[in-house]
């Protein structure tokens, strides 16, 4: 996977004025082992927010440095198609 100088994304809504607060993950597949969430920064009131491939990039080692174990892979053979969802805090615990 080649990252792009940077990712942007857009949360939409016609009958909300602020859509601060909401937070997306990216789920890229590399490797045999788990697959690698990268987080989005919230939203600002507009429904806006980016990370920049540096980021994106920081985050995947991240996983290395937290659970060796589970994941394996690098960001360079990862897959191009990625999956975005919004976090699910229920998931999450």
């Amino acid at each position: 996977m080649t990252l792009p100088p940077q990712i942007e994304l857009r949360a939409r809504c016609a009958e909300a004025d602020d859509l601060s607060g909401i937070i997306f993950e990216m789920q890229i597949t590399a490797g045999s082992k788990n697959p690698y969430t990268i987080t989005f920064p919230k939203t600002d009131s507009a429904g806006q927010t980016k990370l920049t491939g540096e980021e994106i990039s920081g985050q995947f080692t991240d996983h290395w440095d937290m659970a060796l174990m589970d994941y394996n892979g690098s960001i360079e053979e990862a897959n191009d198609i990625v999956t975005i969802r919004l976090f699910d805090p229920a998931a999450a615990s």
